[in-house]
């Protein structure tokens, strides 16, 4: 079994870099009054920390509460994966380390009064005409929100303080390359050691937004910001959760597979109304469209069905090459 070799194998040194690496995501999320384009790099640095701390649940690292597990839930729980991913770890940690020095470099002031649960809580402008201004302040909320719901309990014992500081004095760039190394780490993380129950870790990364309850178009922001494949692609599934009401897991389109999702109405049909019909929050989990299949997911109405015109799309096709090759 994978954990008893996990358990053999020993990984208590990663459970300890994995630890202080979650901190080292704690201090570079501090609130700090940075201005807009910190708010954006913290909201990065939000969604990584969730892709971190979810692959780290789903592989037996840690629990949910952040205690070890000493377990190492991967296909190939080997003593040389054990040690290149505390590696990766370690570099991740390592990155995060010289952001926060940077940082930290110009921090000038302290206070105590204000603190990131006082960002959380004030309320959200009313959506419509907004200032420029405001979607880095949403994005700021965000992952304020997100970065409390990961640690509740640490904050709640330890609420952070509001650092002050000039921003055009912090050295923007090497911040920003700082994430990106980041991202990659992470990226690697989640593909070279995937975890062995994949849906348990997409399931709870997509919880954890959900209980952030945002609005459709804080959602579409944090998607257009986010950096790592598994923020990208949770985020992506709950977008299109929220426009069809279905759920869709482990899609595979290769080579000139095809997915139609959506509701068809012919052009010569006579219905009442052509109003958008209602998602039915259906589940669709491993679907598969490879070579020349065709998957169609929705209703139609009137006419032929997109499925009858893509047989017949193909039937020419086949028809006019072999009339090509008799010739």
């Amino acid at each position: 079994m994978a954990e008893t070799a996990a358990t053999a194998i020993g990984i208590t040194g990663i459970v300890g870099i994995l630890q202080s690496l979650l901190q080292c995501y704690k201090d570079f999320l501090t609130a700090r009054d940075f201005g807009d384009d910190y708010a954006i790099l913290q909201l990065r640095a939000a969604l990584l920390e969730n892709s971190t701390t979810t692959w780290a649940i789903a592989v037996g690292l840690i629990d949910d509460s952040g205690a070890p597990c000493n377990k190492f839930l991967v296909a190939r729980p080997t003593e040389e994966n054990t040690r290149l991913v505390e590696a990766t770890l370690g570099l991740i940690r390592e990155k995060l380390d010289a952001a926060n020095d940077e940082l930290a470099t110009y921090t000038s002031d302290e206070s105590t009064s204000p603190d990131i649960s006082t960002v959380e809580k004030t309320p959200c402008p009313p959506t419509g005409a907004v200032s420029p201004n405001d979607k880095p302040s949403k994005m700021k909320r965000a992952a304020n929100k997100l970065h409390r719901m990961v640690h509740r309990q640490h904050d709640e014992q330890h609420p952070g303080t509001l650092k002050r500081t000039v921003w055009t004095l912090v050295d923007k760039a090497r911040l920003e390359d700082a994430l990106n190394k980041v991202t990659i780490l992470v990226d690697r993380l989640n593909t070279d050691f995937a975890p062995v129950n994949q849906k348990q870790q997409l399931d709870k990364y997509c919880q954890d937004i959900k209980d952030l309850k945002l609005s459709e178009e804080e959602l579409t922001e944090i998607r257009n910001t986010a950096g790592d494949r598994l923020s990208q692609r949770a985020l992506k599934m709950l977008e299109n959760e929220r426009l069809t009401g279905n759920r869709f897991i482990g899609m595979n389109v290769t080579k000139e597979g095809t997915v139609n999702i959506g509701d068809h109405y012919d052009k010569d049909w006579k219905g009442e109304s052509m109003t958008r019909q209602q998602g039915h929050n259906d589940l669709y989990e491993n679907l598969s469209a490879t070579d020349t299949a065709f998957i169609s997911i929705g209703d139609h109405f009137g006419g032929k069905s997109p499925v009858q015109m893509r047989l017949q799309q193909l039937q020419a096709a086949a028809q006019a090459k072999s009339g090509a090759s008799n010739d």
